[in-house]
């Protein structure tokens, strides 16, 4: 019986003995894609060897570290670095203009926050709560200057930029109800159509109008009723410009909104560019 057995064992090794070792191998390319010609040549040449050898794992994990043996440092090329030569001039000379062109908006009877870009004054007036909101992605324009005859421009003065954001305004009574007006700047070519097309009750020199005008209670829901400018009766769309002026949302509020809106605006891409050339230094 000891022999059967011995004899069933030795068998049974035999076929383990005999049997051949199934190979794994992956492609260099399939494992990563290396980043010169050199470094594919050498992948290659590593493919070649192994393929002639016999091996019990899958190359991945090798193959992976011949294909990058520099690591993560591979990644600063020199088009990075002169990036970060123009980052440094560039963050020294916005830090500069900065400091030579703050300037200090009087926002004194409205409570400040920010959040990123977005901004927000808020005011209490009668049992009323007033709140402008503004965003200042994408507010910036280069500042018009009065074009005079015979004079040239000075190519070595740069254009001031100026942030002029899209902005709303939020009257909210104790009951929770809110007005809300969204509002725009205005440019000069539109104020002189305005002057040439209507004639109004209101002194036509705004720097601001009203774009649409809703009513709701929070949320604020896509289904609530909005009326457009566009087509506002021209006595209600005074009257409204009134409501605002008289809650403080003036020409001169406006236009401290303006300067503060620059200088927070300029503070954020000087905030960017900082963090653009950390990521460039990160390892």
């Amino acid at each position: 019986m000891a022999n059967v057995l011995r004899n069933q064992f030795i068998c049974v090794m035999r076929k383990i003995v005999h049997t051949p070792v199934k190979r794994t191998v992956i492609p260099i390319w399939k494992v990563s894609t290396p980043a010169s010609t050199a470094t594919r040549g050498l992948a290659r040449n590593y493919w070649c060897l192994t393929s002639t050898c016999k091996i019990t794992e899958p190359m991945s994990v090798s193959a992976t570290k011949i294909a990058n043996p520099s690591g993560c440092c591979s990644l600063h090329t020199d088009g990075d670095k002169e990036f970060l030569k123009f980052l440094d001039n560039e963050i020294d000379f916005e830090v500069k203009s900065n400091k030579e062109n703050k300037q200090t908006p009087k926002l004194k009877d409205w409570k400040l926050s920010t959040d990123g870009s977005d901004v927000k004054l808020t005011r209490t007036a009668s049992g009323e709560i007033v709140t402008v909101k503004f965003n200042v992605n994408n507010s910036v324009n280069p500042e018009e200057e009065e074009y005079e005859p015979g004079k040239e421009p000075k190519e070595e003065e740069s254009t001031k930029m100026i942030s002029k954001p899209s902005f709303s305004v939020e009257i909210q009574k104790a009951n929770g109800n809110i007005l809300r007006f969204m509002c725009s700047f205005l440019e000069e070519y539109e104020t002189e159509e305005v002057e040439a097309e209507q004639e109004s009750e209101r002194d036509l020199e705004d720097q601001f109008g009203i774009d649409e005008v809703c009513i709701y209670k929070e949320p604020l829901k896509d289904t609530v009723y909005t009326i457009s400018a566009a087509v506002m009766d021209g006595v209600m769309y005074d009257k409204l410009m009134d409501m605002l002026d008289e809650r403080g949302v003036t020409d001169e509020f406006i236009t401290e909104i303006t300067k503060f809106s620059t200088d927070y605006e300029h503070g954020r891409y000087i905030n960017f560019l900082k963090d653009l050339k950390g990521f460039l230094q990160d390892k």
